[in-house]
């Protein structure tokens, strides 16, 4: 296995994990009072956004040159910490 791939499966194991938290917190938002759905839906937004750029940057690791590999790597994992970040600041606000 490349390292590319072994990169690869890492990223895309961190951003299931990172769909099934933003998928726990709409289904929190659902349950919950409308002042309080309407910051959740804020927090899911912003998470989506982050998101989107962490499949950019796994297309991007898939396309980069071999060069190019460990910069593509460390872009993507500041991403991954980005969105883990967001995701605690939300929870320690509640």
């Amino acid at each position: 296995m490349s390292k590319r791939d072994i990169y690869l499966d890492k990223a895309r194991a961190k951003l299931d994990e990172q769909l099934a938290k933003l998928d726990q917190l709409k289904a929190q938002a659902r349950g919950t009072a409308a002042d309080q759905r309407l910051k959740l839906a804020d927090a899911a937004e912003e998470l989506e956004r982050q998101i989107d750029k962490a499949k950019a940057g796994i297309q991007e690791l898939t396309e980069v040159a071999e060069s190019k590999l460990e910069e593509a790597r460390e872009r993507l994992d500041k991403l991954s910490a980005d969105i883990a970040g967001s995701f605690k600041r939300f929870l320690d606000r509640d």
